[in-house]
């Protein structure tokens, strides 16, 4: 730890047995003294660092708990990120989530999301199936994304990749949050942070996909099914000149009742809210309509359903509407 050093004795006095044993004792004493010196020292920093845990878990627990309120995904990662601006100091990254094997980015932090087109799936995606990134220095962005992305990605002090996944061994993350710059330097707390996050969201996400899911194949949606059709129907005028109209009737939908559609077999129709919405390339029975255009966009079929569900009159562009 160090040593005393001694001179020559002032006086005519010399070092005797006695006067060294004293010195020794001082010594003795100043290696306690910095002994315990040090110690507390730990003490302190060891005290410093359970706060700063303490306050971390704090701020994760209020995150998540912000988090599982979010009702979208995109609102999910939106807060998320807001999350890591306001409470983290996070000035610049932005959620990649996989969609279908495409990548889509959402929240984008410190620049544009139509800066983010030009990005490599291929190189992201190959980080994206590795284990949390981690740079605590300006890193060579162009490891990582392709040399027009990183062209467009504003100043970096740092980098975090971390993947979005629900299990360990998941072998196909849904994502990942990418960090690019932080107000102050980059340290353990915040890939703590921001890895934890990232654990966090992911059984979010991964119901609001099962949701989708479950919606597409046993839910049906009207509005989906009338758009299947219009473009079906536009398909065929396009490449056979096949004209159409489409009908509409409103009916009384009672409560825990269906409505009678048998008059309707045989048609292209969909119910949407107490509307019934038929495509025909030829003239109907005037008894199964109330009103029928020719539409110029889907919007129309939209402006007249919510028309005839109002019984208001339809404000659109419509082309032509006959009263039949």
């Amino acid at each position: 730890m160090g040593c005393i050093t001694i001179g020559e004795p002032v006086g005519a006095v010399n070092y005797d047995k006695s006067l060294l044993s004293q010195i020794e004792n001082v010594a003795g004493l100043m290696h306690l003294s910095l002994t315990n010196a040090k110690q507390f020292e730990q003490i302190l920093e060891q005290k410093s660092f359970m706060e700063r845990q303490a306050n971390l878990l704090k701020k994760i627990n209020r995150s998540v708990k912000t988090i599982n309120s979010a009702e979208t995904l995109d609102e999910l990662c939106q807060v998320s990120m807001d999350t890591l601006q306001f409470a983290f100091g996070v000035e610049a990254g932005f959620f990649a989530v996989l969609d279908q094997g495409e990548i889509e980015i959402m929240a984008p932090l410190g620049f544009e999301r139509s800066d983010l087109e030009s990005i490599c799936q291929k190189q992201l995606r190959f980080q994206i199936n590795h284990d949390l990134v981690v740079s605590y220095t300006r890193p060579e962005l162009s490891d990582y994304f392709c040399e027009s992305l990183v062209h467009n990605l504003p100043e970096s002090n740092c980098l975090v990749i971390a993947p979005i996944r629900t299990t360990a061994w998941q072998s196909d993350p849904l994502g990942c949050i990418v960090v690019l710059r932080l107000s102050s330097p980059l340290h353990e707390e915040h890939t703590i942070l921001i890895d934890s996050l990232a654990d966090s969201v992911a059984p979010v996400i991964k119901q609001f996909y099962e949701i989708e899911t479950l919606k597409k194949t046993h839910i049906p949606d009207p509005e989906a099914q009338v758009k299947t059709y219009y473009e079906a129907y536009e398909s065929d005028k396009s490449d056979f000149g096949i004209g159409y109209d489409v009908y509409f009737k409103h009916v009384e939908a009672l409560p825990f009742s269906n409505v009678n559609l048998s008059h309707y077999e045989g048609y292209d129709y969909v119910q949407v809210m107490d509307v019934i919405v038929v495509f025909s390339s030829e003239a109907i029975a005037q008894t199964l309509y109330d009103r029928s255009i020719v539409p110029s966009h889907f919007n129309d079929i939209v402006d007249t359903t919510q028309a005839v569900h109002l019984n208001e009159p339809v404000h659109s562009h419509i082309d032509i509407e006959r009263m039949r």
